[in-house]
């Protein structure tokens, strides 16, 4: 008791669940030594808990179970008053620990929370071969459409074009139950986000039916752009958005180069070219995949 008295911290008292907490305060006029400057204590804000995360209030975290004593228990602790108040307590140990570095311990938590969350994106990666059935499928339904660029007018390739999407999932899960890769029964923490990609990629299709009236050779630039807007949300969800938005860049200034320079090859070229960056990104993700280190959880 003395040693707390020498910090300069007032005594607490227990109290009922609905009194207020008063704030912390160092009492200069205990622990100064002779012919030393008396050094006020310094508390830091609270640290972080799950139901006071958003007060700044020091203590506050201790409401309902302890307060500042009074200047008749100051009185009592001194040794200067009689007995019979009520009974006080030194929180000294208690009230540093939970005084103490909020913003801190919000920042520990996010940062254990975003390396568990990366650790079951790359998990996944490597676990389902970053779904590469789906992109192999883009490889079959592009490369068709090349060839159909030789033979079909393009009222024809339109209409190949918008119904032979329909065959792309139906197609990935060929390959997928082929290479025994159970992307669609796979759960992950980030799962929930593919829908809502999925969702914004097929907002271009107003386009594409406006441009079939107005401006056919459109069509196969913004079919190749559009259908490549969901690949950077689906990358962060395996843990390399890196590797997927580059497919979506490279993508893009390819379709956009071709469509600009050789109009004559906007059927042929234009979705050959989108074959070949979806065969490269297919071979890049099987090789990664394999290669990919998943890190350890942060120990708690």
């Amino acid at each position: 008791m003395e040693a707390n008295i020498a910090l300069g911290l007032h005594p607490v008292e227990l109290v009922g669940k609905d009194t207020a907490v008063a704030p912390l305060r160092p009492r200069p006029e205990l622990g100064a030594r002779p012919g030393r400057r008396h050094q006020p204590l310094r508390f830091g804000p609270a640290r972080c808990h799950p139901d006071q995360r958003e007060t700044g209030h020091r203590g506050e975290q201790l409401a309902g179970r302890v307060r500042i004593g009074t200047g008749a228990e100051e009185e009592d602790m001194d040794g200067t008053s009689s007995a019979g108040h009520t009974e006080t307590i030194y929180r000294f140990a208690s009230l540093a620990g939970r005084t103490r570095n909020d913003t801190l311990c919000c920042m520990d938590n996010t940062a254990r929370l975003k390396a568990e969350l990366l650790a079951d994106r790359l998990a996944a990666y490597k676990r389902l071969r970053g779904g590469f059935p789906i992109p192999l499928a883009g490889v079959v339904y592009w490369g068709v459409l090349a060839w159909l660029g030789t033979v079909a007018t393009v009222p024809n390739w339109c209409m190949a074009a918008f119904f032979g999407s329909g065959a792309i999932f139906p197609m990935a899960l060929l390959f997928a139950a082929i290479f025994r890769n159970g992307f669609m029964k796979d759960k992950t923490a980030t799962g929930d986000v593919l829908l809502p990609a999925f969702i914004s990629m097929l907002l271009f299709w107003p386009m594409i039916v406006g441009a079939v009236g107005v401006a056919p050779q459109l069509v196969p630039l913004i079919l190749a752009i559009g259908m490549s807007l969901h690949w950077p949300v689906i990358g962060w969800s395996y843990g390399r958005t890196g590797l997927y938005s580059a497919h979506a860049i490279v993508r893009a200034i390819a379709c956009t180069y071709i469509w600009l320079t050789m109009p004559e090859a906007r059927f042929t070229l234009l979705p050959l070219a989108v074959a070949v960056v979806y065969l490269v990104t297919v071979l890049a993700i099987v090789v990664d995949s394999t290669r990919v280190k998943v890190p350890e959880p942060l120990a708690v």
